[in-house]
């Protein structure tokens, strides 16, 4: 699996205070060659990749409801949502479907 870990400008890692991160667990490493285990990196430069190598394998793993598997990763960081926020959710989780 090649790396595409994205490269991000001084002005964005400053508007963006507690990026997510995800790391692999060694325990699936196996699973998962290119990526380092027990290293943290953004999430979103992560799922990048993992798109990027199921979408270009001959015969694309079946996903289940995330594209980071939070048995196989684990996470960190992302904005503070503050107190009485709403919870984020993602398609399907609560059978429902938001719209913007």
């Amino acid at each position: 699996m090649g790396r595409i870990f994205a490269r991000h400008s001084v002005a964005e890692r400053t508007t963006m205070p507690h990026p997510r991160e995800a790391r692999l667990r060694p325990e699936f490493a196996s699973l998962y060659p290119g990526i380092p285990v027990d290293t943290w990196l953004p999430a979103a430069d992560l799922g990048a990749t993992l798109l990027m190598h199921h979408l270009r394998a001959p015969a694309p793993p079946e996903l289940g409801n995330r594209l980071l598997d939070e048995s196989h990763f684990e996470f960190r960081g992302g904005a503070s949502r503050g107190a009485g926020a709403a919870e984020r959710t993602r398609y399907g989780e609560n059978g429902t479907r938001k719209h913007a």
